[in-house]
């Protein structure tokens, strides 16, 4: 049983006496829950969470196969071509044009797998780095603007299926300490709510879709500022923006305008978290009807020694 108190002291008029007036409720069922909820809570965002790196996995690995598949095609068809020059050799056949011809196929042969197996490799090295940061939740020093390339990187494949655009803006050479997994969670449920949301105001799929633009840009303290250990992010879209009504209501938890739509009204809830718990920063949001959506995240994070 959880009982709680609910007492005022009052103090009987001329007695000099102390007088307790309380009343002692069991609040049981309602104290589990509240408990249950707050547990419900905690387990459809890690859900949500999970869902983001789930969608993540199956991009790179579609996006992985075309590469992969191209440069199994070259070494294939260069595979044959060897074996053909090696018969031509042994018999002595081989002329001075089918060796010219043989060696033009194989230097292309070869640039298309080295290009291939980079780009395959660059993908599995963000997509790995990017994955292990969301799972590991731990302070490190990056060099930010190559992080933010490896994340742009890495949500390539949700990118490609639209005609919208996404840049970064960041000094080169910025190193700085924070949670890179927040970072990217952060960054990855901006973006899906802009490729979800801002560039999709008719609600409708069957009505295309007009390029729009997302730009990331890292603004750090000037030299003279009070707190140079501070760094300003800010995203931002040209997409429909919000009415007053909903951007009021944009970070509470299961607020959604797609209900119905596959929209849990969890995405920037997790933001607004992720922003305030595990960057120990700020968020705020900018918006009107037709004028697009900005986000101004400003949280603490020391240059690396």
């Amino acid at each position: 049983m959880r009982i709680r108190a609910r007492v005022k002291p009052l103090e009987q008029e001329g007695a000099g006496r102390l007088v307790i007036n309380g009343v002692f409720l069991d609040e049981t069922e309602h104290i589990e829950a509240e408990e249950e909820l707050i547990k419900a809570h905690a387990t459809l965002q890690e859900q949500e969470k999970m869902a983001s790196l789930g969608s993540m996995v199956a991009g790179v690995a579609h996006e992985i196969n075309t590469p992969l598949g191209v440069a199994l095609t070259a070494a294939s068809q260069l595979d044959k071509d060897v074996a053909q020059v090696g018969r031509a050799f042994d018999d002595q056949t081989l002329t001075a044009e089918q060796m010219a011809e043989f060696i033009a196929d194989a230097s292309e042969a070869t640039r298309l797998m080295v290009a291939n197996c980079t780009r395959a490799a660059d993908l599995v090295r963000s997509f790995k780095q990017v994955a292990a940061d969301q799972s590991v939740q731990e302070l490190r020093a990056i060099d930010l603007k190559e992080y933010l390339d490896d994340l742009v990187l890495s949500l390539r494949p949700q990118l490609k299926r639209t005609p919208h655009a996404l840049e970064v803006e960041c000094p080169e050479g910025l190193t700085v300490v924070c949670n890179p997994g927040a970072l990217a969670q952060i960054v990855s449920n901006l973006v899906m709510n802009s490729l979800n949301h801002a560039f999709r105001a008719s609600g409708d799929p069957d009505v295309p879709e007009h390029p729009g633009t997302m730009r990331i840009r890292v603004l750090p303290a000037p030299p003279h500022a009070a707190d140079t250990n501070t760094l300003t992010l800010v995203f931002e879209d040209n997409g429909a923006g919000m009415p007053e009504a909903v951007r009021r209501r944009a970070f509470d938890p299961f607020f959604t305008t797609r209900r119905g739509q596959g929209g849990t009204g969890l995405g920037l809830h997790i933001v607004y978290n992720l922003v305030v718990n595990s960057l120990g920063g700020s968020i705020a949001l900018a918006s009107a009807e037709g004028q697009g959506t900005t986000f101004t995240i400003t949280f603490p994070s020391p240059a690396a020694a």
